[in-house]
């Protein structure tokens, strides 16, 4: 939604319907801010965040279950579908500029920094044993993505962006922690009617 002086704001709702094994109720919501404008250069903020839990067969799904003894294709020994919950909290901050190279052609950078909360728990039955592992994950992380936007038409635009985020992880009966960063490429085409 468009507010006065460019200001966006964004709900976004997934229901709780079931796909493919998985069952969202997620809420997000963000504010868009611009705070500089010349003819070169546009720059904004944007403050975000997003709750809610996503339930599903993510330990053991059906098709792995299928396999049944077999430890190439189950190799978790899973018994039944599982019913899994990932519950997740996140808000952010995220800075971005963008200029035109041309009237149908814009590149944009972001930098932004997010604080979370997660929450795994597994409800699954491996090798006749229930597992009720629960898993936590809090911190910051800091991210920047590079993309590109390019109108072909009045009616077609396209847009692909890079986005990184270094992920400091210790795995168990390590002493120190090793970066696994996560690098994303996503592309989108747009329709105006």
């Amino acid at each position: 939604m468009g507010l006065p002086r460019d200001v966006e704001f964004t709900l976004a709702y997934v229901p709780p319907v079931e796909l493919n094994g998985a069952k969202p109720n997620l809420f997000a919501a963000a504010v868009g801010v611009p705070f500089w404008r010349t003819p070169e250069l546009r720059m904004g903020v944007r403050f975000y965040g997003q709750v809610g839990s996503v339930t599903g067969d993510f330990t053991c799904d059906g098709e792995t279950v299928a396999f049944g003894v077999d430890p190439l294709r189950n190799p978790f020994g899973c018994d039944s579908v599982s019913d899994d919950e990932s519950r997740q909290l996140y808000v952010g901050l995220e800075v971005g500029a963008a200029t035109d190279l041309s009237a149908r052609v814009e590149p944009y950078v972001t930098l932004g920094v997010n604080r979370y909360s997660n929450r795994f728990e597994t409800n699954a039955v491996t090798n006749g044993t229930l597992d009720n592992s629960t898993f936590e994950a809090s911190g910051f992380t800091v991210h920047g993505t590079a993309g590109l936007l390019v109108e072909a038409s009045d009616h077609v635009v396209f847009s692909g962006e890079l986005f990184y985020t270094p992920l400091g992880v210790m795995r168990p009966g390590e002493t120190s922690s090793s970066s696994d960063g996560l690098l994303n490429g996503r592309g989108m085409i747009r329709f105006r009617f």
